[in-house]
């Protein structure tokens, strides 16, 4: 069960984000998205971001999906409820996390510790794979500043630690990557790094949320510190289409 946050003013219909890949790409970013023949399925172009999604999990949801990945391919669905998979899918994986949204944040967004951020982009694809990679977040997808801006700080020319925006329905946008190199932890880059990103979300008018895993204590730490607020557990799990 999802924990709504306070209503305020400017609150954005929270049950989007129960199925936000599926919100994202049959929504605001549906010029990044592949979608099936039957329109009851979608996933991000390859290079952008590794989700898909269907609204409901019914057979024309899982017949799109397939058509999506074919045979042997894997789909990555991220849901509040994940339902089973069908005859001719085998599940590979599924790990849960929570899912933030913010609160007030005025505080936090108002300590950025004067530091300077750069708008990366598609020049430094290099240095942000080498700073994903570092950070054990796997290879950075070539594509994905086309889905969001990514923040960056820079030490001696480096790129030591970076945030960017990722999945985006309507009224929210999913703050994601949120990374430092091990050489730079414990310097507030990350707060001051989601503080900056939370300020961009809203000047647009959307709120943020993102996702922390299960056992990421200095994330929890860090997010709830800031002001954010846990709303729900999200389940993301990987399944392979085999006929």
């Amino acid at each position: 069960m999802c924990v709504e946050p306070m209503a305020t003013d400017n609150m954005h219909r929270t049950e989007l984000l129960d199925n936000l890949a599926w919100h994202s790409l049959s929504g605001p970013q549906s010029d990044h998205a592949i979608v099936a023949n039957n329109q009851a399925a979608a996933r991000y172009l390859p290079d952008i971001a590794p989700f898909s999604g269907f609204e409901t999990g019914d057979d024309a949801g899982w017949r799109g999906l397939g058509e999506l990945v074919e045979t042997g391919g894997v789909a990555l669905l991220t849901r509040t409820e994940m339902p089973d998979a069908p005859s001719g899918w085998a599940e590979l994986a599924r790990e849960t996390a929570v899912q933030y949204v913010a609160a007030d944040l005025s505080e936090a967004i108002d300590q950025t510790n004067g530091l300077e951020f750069a708008t990366l982009k598609r020049a430094d694809v290099a240095d942000m794979n080498a700073l994903s990679v570092a950070c054990g977040m796997g290879a950075f997808r070539d594509g994905a500043q086309r889905a969001g801006t990514f923040l960056g700080i820079h030490r001696d020319g480096v790129l030591v630690a970076m945030a960017g925006q990722r999945m985006r329905c309507e009224g929210w946008t999913e703050i994601s990557t949120v990374c430092v190199h091990p050489d730079a932890r414990r310097q507030g880059l990350a707060r001051a790094l989601t503080a900056a990103a939370v300020a961009q979300v809203r000047s647009r008018g959307d709120e943020p949320l993102l996702h922390v895993r299960f056992d990421n204590e200095a994330g929890h730490q860090l997010y709830t510190g800031m002001g954010f607020v846990a709303r729900c557990e999200i389940t993301f799990a990987a399944f392979q289409f085999q006929n």
